[in-house]
């Protein structure tokens, strides 16, 4: 179950910037924009000046500012994908977190829930476990008629018992 002790990944670590950042470095070393021997440094620079949610004109802007790189749109084009990199870096991560602590759906599908979405609480119904996150439900917010659905952290969803409240 889900505690203080062991709260979910939710941020890049140093590590796992790098680890990003590693990977599209070797991306621009084989389209031909940095040498061999400028695989380090430039993993390093990226890691120390991208953010999570950067695009890649944003970064290689940033690049050229802070790191004294000359980015081209093409290099723009690559360091797009530091952005996705970075997620799966957390989505792995999370996995590893929801493996060593058996991280389990506190209620099963069906329950009527307050789910905390997008920084509020809805009330809705567990309509299943979500497949394509870590440790996530799908949640059918009161009133939905069409196919959306919340995804939810499964710590981030309370149950609501017959009287209306939370639990």
């Amino acid at each position: 179950m889900m505690t203080a002790q062991h709260p979910r990944p939710t941020r890049l670590t140093p590590e796992a910037a790098l680890r990003a950042a590693q990977g599209i470095a070797e991306e621009l070393f084989r389209a031909g924009h940095i040498e061999q021997r400028e695989l380090e440094d430039a993993a390093k620079d990226i890691a120390k000046h991208a953010g999570r949610h950067m695009d890649g004109y944003e970064l290689a802007k940033t690049l050229d500012s802070y790191a004294r790189w000359d980015c081209n749109l093409e290099m723009a084009e690559v360091l797009d994908g530091f952005s996705s990199t970075a997620d799966e870096e957390i989505k792995a991560a999370q996995q590893e977190w929801a493996t060593a602590h058996n991280i389990q759906p506190p209620f099963p599908v069906g329950t009527h829930v307050i789910a905390r979405w997008g920084g509020q609480d809805y009330c809705g119904t567990i309509d299943e476990i979500y497949r394509h996150g870590v440790a996530q439900y799908a949640v059918k917010a009161d009133g939905e008629t069409g196919s959306s659905r919340m995804i939810v952290n499964f710590e981030n969803v309370r149950a609501i018992d017959v009287a209306g409240e939370s639990s």
